[in-house]
């Protein structure tokens, strides 16, 4: 029997969690999708622009907030793009979700509540 070291076993920890939280996000990093929804934050203040990087070549969908009897200038815009086979969608009050390849739906503001729990079951089997 091969004794391991514990930085070998320490290591085998790290990739089970590298691992696991890969496959639950969709190999999307946190830094990514915080620079997805910096772009569509400006997308969606100017429907129908040509997306920059990450996002050239991805199709953008704007939804108005705009309803029947509303000031013009009270319009706002809704931004949703499909990125690495994530749909992240930006809505018009300013909320961040994205929806998992196990369809799910999360917020970016618990990505680390989602990583943590992820990180803590990956460490249990």
């Amino acid at each position: 029997m091969v004794k391991r070291s514990k930085l070998d076993i320490q290591q085998e920890r790290q990739e089970t969690i590298i691992a696991a939280q890969n496959d639950y996000f969709g190999n999307i990093t946190k830094g990514e999708a915080i620079e997805v929804f910096k772009v569509l934050s400006v997308l969606a203040q100017f429907p129908g622009a040509k997306p920059p990087e990450p996002l050239t070549d991805h199709d953008v969908v704007w939804s108005s907030t705009l309803r029947v009897g509303d000031p013009i200038n009270k319009q706002m815009f809704s931004v949703q793009v499909t990125y690495k086979g994530l749909i992240f969608f930006l809505s018009a009050n300013g909320d961040r979700g994205l929806q998992l390849p196990d369809s799910s739906f999360i917020s970016l503001d618990n990505w680390d509540f989602h990583a943590i729990r992820i990180m803590n079951s990956a460490l249990k089997s």
